[in-house]
C-alpha cells in the first residue's frame, strides 16, 4: 500500500506516448490500469463524490471491483488470531 501524494495537480504523460498524450478524465475509470512514473495501479472503485463528478462529464462509472487479497497480511491476521486464541486460552509459554 503506497501512502502519501503520488501525484500532484498537473498533467501526468501516458507512458509510451512520444507526441505529448496525457491521461483524460475518461481513463480515471474503475476497472482501467494505469501506469504513472512506472509504478503500475489498478482503478477499483472510487468515492460518491468521484463517481457523481465523472457521471455528470458523461463518463460511464464502471462497477466497484474485489480488491484482491494480499497474502502477507492474511498471513499476519491468521498468525495474530492464533496468538491472540493461546493467550485467551492460558497457554502463553
Amino acid at each position: 500500500m503506497i501512502v502519501g501524494t503520488i501525484v500532484r495537480r498537473h498533467r501526468v504523460v501516458r507512458p509510451g506516448a512520444g507526441d505529448g498524450q496525457f491521461y483524460t478524465v475518461e481513463d480515471l475509470n474503475v476497472g482501467n490500469e494505469l501506469t504513472i512514473y512506472s509504478r503500475q495501479f489498478n482503478l477499483i472503485d472510487c468515492d460518491q463524490f468521484t463517481r457523481t463528478f465523472l457521471t455528470k462529464l458523461g463518463v460511464v462509472v464502471n462497477q466497484p471491483i474485489h480488491m484482491p487479497g494480499d497474502p502477507y497480511t492474511e498471513q499476519r491476521r491468521m498468525v495474530r488470531t492464533t496468538l491472540t486464541l493461546y493467550v485467551l486460552g492460558g497457554l502463553v509459554v
